[in-house]
C-alpha cells in the first residue's frame, strides 16, 4: 500500500478515536509498544528514582534493601579490615540505591565469617556484614575512597536458620540530598522474632550465593 494511503487510514484511525486518550510508548526498532498504559492513556510502570511520563515525577529514595540466598557454614573466618574489604571478606555483592534526588548511589556489602570461639551459644555460625559506598557519594566523604557507612551482625541456628539480625552502625548521608536517610536491611525475619529464619538468608554448607537481590520505597 502506498505511503499517502497509510496516512490516510492513520488520520481516520485518529478522528474515529475522537476525544479517547491513548498514549501508547514505542522504544523499540521493530515498532511494538513496549509499555502498558493506565485507563488515562499514560505509562505507569517504572524503577525507583526514576521518573515516567504520566506518573508523579518526584524519585522515591529507597528505603529498604532485601536479600535472600545463603551463607557457608564452612566458610573460614577473617578479620575484617575496611582498608582491604575485598581481602578480608568472605561473600561480597552490589546493590544500587536511590537518594532523594533520585541519584544513584552503588552500594557494596561484605560479610565476613566470624570465629567459632566468638559464636553466641547454641549458634552454627556468625557472621559480620559491613556496607560501603564511595564517599563521593556521602556528605563529608572523600571521592575515590570506599567508606563504611552502616555494619550488622548474623546470628544462625544449628539447622541454618537465620536468629537475629542486629545493626551495629548505619550513618547513611547522601551527598547534597535529604540526610540521614534511613535504610533497612531485610536479610529475612530471624526466630528471635518469630519468623521462620529461612525466608532470607540462610546458612548452609553450600556455596555463598543469592538468588534475589532487591530495593525498595514507599509509594508517592
Amino acid at each position: 500500500m502506498a505511503l499517502g494511503t497509510w496516512r490516510f487510514y492513520f488520520v481516520l484511525s485518529l478522528m474515529f478515536l475522537g476525544s479517547a486518550c491513548v498514549d501508547i510508548t514505542i522504544n523499540n526498532s521493530s515498532g511494538t509498544p513496549d509499555a502498558s498504559t493506565t485507563s488515562s492513556g499514560t505509562t505507569s510502570s517504572g524503577g525507583d528514582g526514576q521518573a515516567v511520563p504520566g506518573a508523579d515525577p518526584a524519585p522515591k529514595a529507597t528505603k529498604t534493601i532485601t536479600l535472600r540466598g545463603n551463607l557457608d557454614e564452612t566458610a573460614v573466618a577473617v578479620p575484617w579490615s575496611p582498608a582491604d574489604p575485598d581481602g578480608t571478606a568472605n561473600f561480597s555483592t552490589l546493590v544500587t540505591v536511590y537518594d532523594s534526588l533520585g541519584d544513584a548511589i552503588p552500594l557494596d556489602i561484605y560479610f565476613c565469617k566470624t570465629d567459632a570461639a566468638s559464636a553466641q551459644s547454641g549458634d552454627s555460625g556468625d557472621w559480620t556484614y559491613h556496607i560501603m559506598t564511595d564517599g563521593g557519594d556521602l556528605t563529608g566523604g572523600t571521592f575515590g575512597t570506599s567508606t563504611e557507612f552502616a555494619a550488622g551482625a548474623l546470628r544462625f541456628d544449628q539447622n541454618g536458620a537465620l536468629i537475629s539480625n542486629t545493626i551495629t552502625m548505619n550513618d547513611f548521608n547522601p551527598r547534597n540530598a535529604t540526610n540521614p536517610q534511613p535504610l533497612t536491611f531485610y536479610f529475612g525475619a530471624g526466630t528471635a522474632t518469630g519468623g521462620n529464619g529461612i525466608d532470607g538468608l540462610t546458612q548452609y554448607a553450600a556455596t555463598s550465593s543469592l538468588y534475589f537481590v532487591g530495593q525498595s520505597a514507599p509509594p508517592h
